[in-house]
């Protein structure tokens, strides 16, 4: 009596749980499952896409311009052409202080601020506007892709006018032909710097050499095939480097320079001179090198004119190094 009970408990439970398992298999195997959807990763391309769909194009007809910007920029307004290849333009958003396009790249450059610093007291009587900036260059590609270039933040600073010796101004910029270095200066209270920079690296390539050059559209050189680099080197008086004469790169390397002509002290006797004349090629550079001999007196002060100069012209080639003298 008591198997039969049992029997008749353990069966119909057995039942439910084969029932059970049967339904379980069938919706784990036989049910039709559900693809999930792994989200697939966005290409560089595409996430620079997605945050430029809203830049605004800027279009030239007269100088067969056109290029897209950030729309931040509000809008762009032509102030000069700088040469054949770079132009310059005044953005409506004022932190964007300078901006520079060059034509055979596609490439921009701009100089922008960033972040506000606080230096004086609102009621400061000295200054219209108490104060100083952090200071950026940064690039835009052909691509939209923007990369920085150069930065200059205020870490510290103190509660007076010499504080402003901290903030920098980025100016003068230009670009190789190849698009592949951009040049500027940087300019501070008492203080001026040149820039030479590889785009590609971000390096410095006249860091460790003497060099000070003043305007980066007249003492900057590239021979047509963009394998040498000429530097016109001056000395800045102010701060006391530099040296006054030409740097020529090895060929193919732009970052080795090679120092190929070089004053002695200036200003020696008021004899002063200058480097002008300066013709490059696929193999060589020619030079002229005047020397002021005699300066212009009225009523016992120079005129800042000369009355007499000597000329002697130089040529050097490239592959070989070798600079001779032309008669």
């Amino acid at each position: 009596m008591t198997k039969l009970v049992f029997s008749k408990i353990w069966i119909p439970v057995i039942l439910i749980i084969l029932v059970a398992g049967g339904v379980l298999a069938w919706q784990y195997f036989g049910m039709p499952k559900e693809e999930v959807k792994v989200p697939e990763e966005k290409t560089q391309e595409e996430i620079v896409k997605n945050e430029t769909a809203d830049w605004q194009i800027y279009r030239n007809e007269e100088y067969k311009i056109e290029f897209k910007h950030p729309k931040e920029w509000i809008s762009l307004t032509l102030e000069s052409q700088k040469t054949d290849d770079v132009y310059i333009f005044k953005s409506a958003n004022e932190l964007i202080e300078e901006v520079y396009y060059h034509k055979p790249s596609g490439i921009i450059a701009f100089a922008t601020k960033g972040k506000r610093h606080r230096v004086l007291p609102k009621d400061e009587p000295r200054l219209k506007e108490p104060y100083v900036y952090d200071r950026f260059l940064k690039i835009i590609y052909p691509s939209k892709e923007i990369k920085n270039i150069y930065g200059n933040e205020i870490v510290q600073f103190r509660d007076d006018l010499a504080s402003f010796a901290h903030e920098i101004y980025i100016t003068r910029i230009n670009l190789s032909p190849n698009g592949r270095y951009v040049y500027f200066l940087v300019l501070g209270y008492e203080y001026a710097e040149g820039m030479l920079i590889e785009i590609a690296t971000g390096r410095n390539i006249i860091k460790n050499y003497d060099i000070w050059f003043n305007n980066p559209y007249e003492d900057i050189y590239w021979s047509p095939n963009n394998q040498v680099l000429v530097i016109n080197s001056e000395v800045y008086e102010f701060g006391g480097y530099g040296t006054e004469g030409i740097f020529i790169s090895d060929y193919g390397k732009p970052e080795r320079l090679n120092e190929v002509f070089a004053f002695g002290p200036i200003f020696e006797e008021r004899k002063d001179r200058y480097i002008s004349d300066i013709l490059i090629d696929n193999d060589k550079l020619s030079f002229s090198v005047f020397l002021i001999t005699e300066w212009e007196v009225k009523e016992g002060r120079y005129t800042g004119k000369y009355t007499s100069e000597e000329k002697e012209k130089y040529e050097y080639i490239f592959r070989t190094k070798d600079l001779r003298k032309i008669k």
